[in-house]
């Protein structure tokens, strides 16, 4: 079978659809590679990295118990007081001067346990041996990491407490007592709780006690304090009251008797009521009169009308009038009776013309008296109202004459009134003072004092525990997820078919069972063929003679990036498994770090090198398999000092083109891609290319700028495989059991 020539090689290499202008490009979907995993995803990722979770989570949980069992516990004593709000019963200056708003009481007490001058009280208290230990806590070293120090260790490098100054000393204590003293309460309630925190439970006990009594006593000299001060300052401020009340009511009484006026209330008092009095004269003088004119007025109209007094008598509404009006009546009556008997001249009609017209006569007489009567009451009536408003007038003038001197009498009564009740109410509230002096209630009282605690107040050991796994499982899936997100490597076939954009023929897993048989990896087609790694092996034979129908693959480079990334293991058992197909050639052409020669240990003296320098013939040098009688093996040779020149020269070309006619297939094993060249000067040669990418170890950048490196010189790579996989790991990138991961 005739080999074509490198020039048809490299035309038919133009001719393939997928070589044509081939440059690598940057894969679209490379920009996803920044977005979130999925939930699948991650519990994959959590499976595979399960050991480094679990280890962290343990360190973590380990550095809880250390720090939980290595704290020195502390112990709170608490006592519980009830405080009411103070409301005193005597002026203090401080009710002078404004008002505490009571919702801000509670809140000035506290700051007031805290003050030092009722913590220096309360180091006065305690006994020696709790001043000792609380001053050893004081001058003991601490913050930062001193504080996860044993307290034994910290003692080393204290001062010890009796070279301190007293004054010192108890600058410390009283320090001391203001950093572990805790007070709360008093929002919903009257009750304030005092704590301590110690480590002895003692010391903290005796110290809240201490503080309390200090507490107590400081508020009930501060009142005495306040008793005796209001007490001074109200004696003086009575004596000048005294002073101002006597002036100004010297000065009322002066003015009185100068102007002759009695004090203004009784003088407005008397006015008043006779004003009252002739207002009510007035109206009854107005309403007589106003009748007496209404009737009056009624009988002159009657006269200018022409009336005669009969038409008086119903409005004069007379008794006698009535009497003598009827009498007349009856007359007339009667004088009408004997005029229808009588003549006019008849003398009992004469009699009784008479006895009418006296009636008549009589009558109008009456009501004559009877008008003038009227009229004399109209006048009299006038008369009386125009004296009650001249009265009424007097007293009013009078009155605005009283009020200009009123006024100032009324100024003097308010300035007496003002300075009297102000010394009364000074005079009553010494007194309440001079009684509170006397009085040594407080209003603090003790609910319940403290007591030695029985279980630590802290360490939490439970919670620390808790919160040091709980923080030990987050930075362990923290950095678990980090270390994925930044693991540039390729882990799986898929991240080739994504960064490179090359099929990947196979997986080969990693040789575990290789040390304790003490098998070759290189040989393990021979040893294991029915084995996972085996079955890869074949898969990739099958993918390189499927990959080119129209132009069979029989010359096969195999390269990779960086050295150590199984190229080597790759092209030995790929040699095995073309041998069973026909004669198989394996070269090694890495002239650099030969490997070949050296694993299967070959002693034969001659390689390529020699060859194509023409100190051997190809028939010397090339070996034949003792195991496998279609494959022969051609070493490297000696290591020549310029490896790459070797490989360019005519004499290399020939040598190749030759062992291509003799031999079905050739498999080159060459140096990788990023050190040298040599690869690259082969590929023009060969009918294909495979990649070797190492699992979990091989960079995107590296195995990018080898894929560059060909595609820069129109070479493409029939495809990649991954190598030296742990099967185990494919299992959780791919979320079950990988084949042949229970066999190898």
């Amino acid at each position: 079978m005739n080999k074509p020539s490198s020039e048809t090689l490299r035309q038919a290499s133009s001719d393939d659809p997928r070589r044509e202008d081939y440059r690598y490009q940057q894969p679209q979907n490379e920009e996803l590679a920044g977005q979130d995993l999925d939930l699948v995803e991650c519990w994959r990722i959590v499976k595979r990295r399960k050991r480094s979770i679990i280890i962290i989570t343990l360190l973590g949980l380990l550095i809880g118990l250390l720090s939980a069992f290595s704290v020195t516990p502390v112990y709170r004593a608490e006592a519980t007081l009830l405080v009411e709000p103070a409301q005193p019963k005597f002026v203090s200056l401080s009710q002078l001067n404004g008002v505490t708003p009571v919702n801000l009481f509670y809140e000035t007490q506290y700051e007031v346990i805290r003050s030092r001058s009722i913590n220096e009280a309360a180091v006065n208290r305690l006994s020696s041996q709790t001043r000792l230990a609380l001053l050893q806590q004081a001058v003991e070293p601490g913050g930062g990491l001193l504080e996860w120090l044993p307290k034994s260790w910290r003692q080393w490098i204290q001062t010890p407490p009796e070279k301190i100054d007293s004054r010192i000393q108890q600058d410390a204590l009283v320090k001391q007592i203001q950093e572990h003293l805790n007070v709360h309460g008093g929002k919903q309630s009257q009750i304030i709780i005092l704590g301590f925190d110690a480590e002895n439970p003692f010391h903290a006990a005796e110290i809240a006690n201490a503080i309390t009594q200090a507490y107590i006593e400081h508020g009930m000299e501060s009142r005495m304090s306040t008793v005796k001060q209001a007490a001074d300052w109200m004696s003086g401020r009575l004596a000048d009251l005294k002073i101002k009340f006597d002036k100004s009511e010297s000065l009322r009484q002066a003015y009185q008797a100068r102007e002759e006026m009695v004090d203004t209330e009784n003088s407005k008092r008397i006015i008043t009521a006779r004003l009252t009095n002739l207002a009510t004269e007035l109206v009854k003088a107005q309403t007589a009169r106003s009748e007496a004119e209404i009737r009056y007025h009624q009988i002159e109209e009657i006269k200018k009308q022409g009336l005669g007094y009969d038409a008086l008598i119903p409005i004069l509404k007379n008794q006698l009038l009535l009497k003598l009006a009827e009498e007349l009546t009856r007359l007339d009556r009667k004088r009408s009776e004997l005029s229808e008997r009588y003549g006019h001249k008849h003398p009992k009609m004469i009699a009784a013309t008479t006895d009418r017209d006296e009636a008549r006569r009589i009558l109008q007489l009456e009501t004559e008296k009877v008008i003038e009567n009227l009229r004399k009451e109209y006048e009299a009536a006038l008369a009386k109202e125009q004296e009650s408003e001249d009265l009424i007038a007097g007293l009013q003038q009078e009155m605005r004459q009283l009020s200009g001197k009123a006024f100032q009498l009324e100024k003097l009564e308010r300035e007496v009134e003002t300075n009297r009740q102000l010394y009364e109410s000074f005079r009553a509230r010494l007194k309440e003072v001079d009684v509170t002096a006397d009085d040594h209630t407080t209003n603090v009282q003790i609910i319940d004092q403290a007591k030695p605690p029985t279980e630590p107040f802290k360490p939490n050991r439970k919670l620390i525990i808790f919160l040091s796994s709980i923080i030990g499982l987050f930075i362990a899936f923290t950095v678990t997820f980090v270390h994925e997100r930044l693991d540039n490597t390729f882990r799986k076939a898929e991240d080739i078919e994504d960064k490179l954009l090359l099929p990947v023929f196979a997986l080969l897993p990693r040789l575990a069972k290789m040390e304790k048989q003490e098998l070759l990896p290189e040989r393990w087609m021979l040893s294991e063929p029915h084995s996972t790694f085996a079955e890869a092996i074949n898969n990739i034979r099958t993918g390189v003679m499927f990959s080119s129908i129209d132009t069979p693959i029989k010359t096969l480079l195999v390269t990779s990036a960086l050295p150590g990334e199984g190229k080597t293991t790759l092209s030995s058992n790929l040699a095995i498994s073309f041998s069973q197909m026909g004669q198989t050639l394996l070269m090694d052409t890495d002239m650099r770090h030969p490997s070949i020669e050296q694993v299967l240990k070959l002693r034969k003296p001659a390689g390529l090198s020699e060859c194509i320098l023409g100190k051997s013939s190809v028939q010397e040098c090339i070996i034949q398999d003792v195991e496998c009688d279609t494959l022969f093996i051609l070493p490297s040779g000696v290591v020549p000092p310029n490896p790459l020149e070797l490989l360019s020269t005519r004499r290399f070309r020939e040598i190749f083109r030759t062992l291509s006619e003799e031999f079905e297939y050739i498999i080159l094993d060459t140096p990788p891609v990023l050190p040298a060249s040599d690869a690259i000067v082969l590929a023009h040669l060969v009918d294909g290319i495979i990649l070797s990418i190492k699992a979990d170890e091989t960079t995107h950048e590296s195995a990018i700028e080898m894929l560059k490196r060909f595609t820069n010189t129109n070479i493409t790579p029939l495809g990649a495989v991954l190598s030296l996989a742990d099967l185990r790991k494919q299992e959780s990138y791919y979320g079950g059991e990988y084949y042949g991961a229970t066999n190898q």
